[in-house]
C-alpha cells in the first residue's frame, strides 16, 4: 500500500463514515438523548460539504450530514446539521478550533444562499482524533483565543466572543470496549485506534486496501 502513515486515510474514513447508516449509529450515542429522540433519523443525508482548502485537501476530510427535527421537511431552514471532521495526526492541532469556526461560518454562508429569510441552523462538530497520545487541547473555542494578560481583560471580553464546543472522539484515549456505534463504525475505530499505536502491521495495510473495493460493505 503506497499511502503511508502521515496521511490520512480518506478512503477509509469515507467508506465507513461516508455512509448514512454508519455515520448514524455514531451520532444517535454521542449527542444528548433528548436531541436524539427529536430527530428524524430515517431523513439523515449527507450533503456535498467539502471546505478544505486545496493546499489541505491531503492533510484532512471532511463530512457534512443534515438531519431534519421528527415532521420537519429537511429542505426547510428549520433543520440539524451534523459536521463530523475527520483529522489525522500525531498530536493534537493548535488551530484546530480555528478551523472549525471557520468551517461553521462557511456552512452558514451557504445555507444562507438557500434559506436567506432564514436564521442559522445549529451545527454540531465532531472532531475523530487518531493520536498516539490522549487528546490534549481545549474542545471550547474560547480556550484557544489569545486574551490580553491585562488583568480582566478577559471576563470583559468574552461576552462577545464566539463561543462553541466540539465533541470529541479520542482514539488514543478510548478503550475498544468504549467505541460507539454499530459493528462497522466500531471496527473503524478501533482499527484506526490501533493503526496510530503499531503504523508497521501488515495486516491493517491489508484492511484499509479492501475497505477500497466496490463490493466491501455493498448492503
Amino acid at each position: 500500500m503506497s499511502e503511508s502513515i502521515s496521511q490520512p486515510h480518506d478512503a477509509f474514513f469515507r467508506a465507513i463514515f461516508g455512509r448514512v447508516a454508519h455515520a448514524a449509529s455514531l451520532f444517535q450515542q454521542l449527542l444528548p438523548r433528548d436531541v436524539v429522540e427529536r430527530l428524524d433519523w430515517s431523513e439523515l443525508r449527507r450533503v456535498d460539504g467539502s471546505f478544505v482548502d486545496k493546499d489541505l485537501i491531503h492533510a484532512q476530510s471532511d463530512l457534512l450530514f443534515l438531519v431534519p427535527w421528527d415532521g420537519t421537511p429537511a429542505d426547510t431552514g428549520k433543520s440539524l446539521l451534523l459536521y463530523l471532521l475527520f483529522e489525522h495526526q500525531s498530536e493534537p492541532d493548535p488551530a484546530i478550533a480555528a478551523r472549525l469556526f471557520e468551517y461553521i461560518a462557511r456552512i452558514y454562508r451557504r445555507d444562507r444562499e438557500t434559506h436567506p429569510r432564514e436564521g442559522p441552523p445549529p451545527v454540531v462538530t465532531i472532531v475523530m482524533a487518531q493520536t498516539r497520545g490522549a487528546w490534549k487541547a481545549s474542545t471550547r473555542f474560547e480556550e484557544h483565543i489569545r486574551w490580553p494578560q491585562e488583568a480582566n481583560a478577559r471576563a470583559a471580553l468574552e461576552r462577545y466572543q464566539p463561543k462553541f464546543e466540539h465533541l470529541l472522539i479520542d482514539l488514543g484515549a478510548e478503550e475498544c470496549a468504549a467505541l460507539r456505534g454499530d459493528l462497522a463504525a466500531r471496527l473503524a475505530q478501533g482499527v484506526m485506534k490501533t493503526r496510530s499505536r503499531r503504523p508497521d502491521g501488515a495486516w491493517f495495510d491489508w484492511f484499509f486496501s479492501l475497505v477500497r473495493e466496490p463490493e466491501f460493505l455493498a448492503r
